[in-house]
Order: C-alpha cells, then sequence, then structure tokens
C-alpha cells in the first residue's frame, strides 16, 4: 500500500490524541483533556489536515471525498 505523506502523519496526530484524551492526561505533561484535544486539532491543521481528510480516509487509505 501506498499512503500519502499527508494521510501517514494524520494518522500520527490521531493515534497520539486520542490515547491522551482517553487517559485524560499524558505522563510528563500538564495537560488535560481539553488541552490534549486543542493540542491534536492545532498539529491536525499545522499539517494540513481539513475537514475533508476523514476517518475512512486515514485508517483505509480510501481516496474518495
Amino acid at each position: 500500500m501506498n499512503f500519502p505523506t499527508l494521510t501517514i502523519a494524520a494518522a500520527i496526530v490521531v493515534l497520539l490524541t486520542y490515547p491522551g484524551i482517553a487517559l485524560g492526561r499524558v505522563p510528563g505533561f500538564r495537560l488535560d483533556r481539553a488541552a490534549i484535544a486543542l493540542a491534536g486539532a492545532a498539529l491536525m491543521m499545522a499539517i494540513g489536515g481539513d475537514g475533508r481528510l476523514s476517518w475512512r480516509r486515514v485508517v483505509a487509505g480510501d481516496p474518495r471525498d
């Protein structure tokens, strides 16, 4: 499978953000759930992952819009 760089970067952001939200805090950082969600959203915006980048495209590599 050949995934675009944006898809891989978005998947990394999602895979780092959701466990942090589930745990409620990130060990070693002074972040609560709201700060983790905000950081994840900021990272997603910084890499260019917009609203058209759906979970299906991140996980399955489905190119449909």
